[in-house]
């Protein structure tokens, strides 16, 4: 099947995805982007998982005072270069967004399944995306 390179580019807008990578997925999507978006984020969640042993030594730690509630998040990934990153910096504070609207108890000892499994959601779904591995 014969991809043209507007509709390459169109889907590395949406995920910024290597074009090469965004030309094999719609291929295999026949032409087809939310397809291709699917196969993206299947082949992104795999390599994520295969970088999650990597060591993380640098990254963002932030707080806000919202509703009454000092809320903290210290965010790791494995440059600086990344934990410079404006799209780093708006995880981070997406991250302080979903703890804010928690509603129970929230410490660095005890945090409730549910909230750390999207929490580790959006981590690991940007991670895809910048190529770090990342951690909370």
């Amino acid at each position: 099947m014969n991809i043209s390179i507007d509709l390459i580019k169109k889907l590395r807008d949406l995920t910024l995805a290597p074009l090469g990578d965004c030309k094999e997925a719609l291929v295999e999507a026949n032409g087809d982007i939310t397809q291709a978006q699917e196969i993206l984020k299947k082949k992104g969640a795999i390599k994520a998982d295969k970088k999650s042993d990597r060591e993380t030594n640098n990254g963002v730690v932030k707080f806000v005072v919202k509703n009454g509630s000092l809320v903290g998040i210290k965010l790791l990934c494995e440059t600086d270069f990344v934990s410079k990153n404006d799209s780093f910096g708006a995880l981070v504070d997406s991250l302080l967004d979903v703890v804010v609207t928690y509603t129970g108890d929230v410490s660095p000892d005890s945090v409730d399944e549910g909230l750390m499994d999207t929490l580790m959601g959006l981590v690991k779904d940007q991670s895809v995306t910048i190529g770090e591995a990342m951690k909370i």
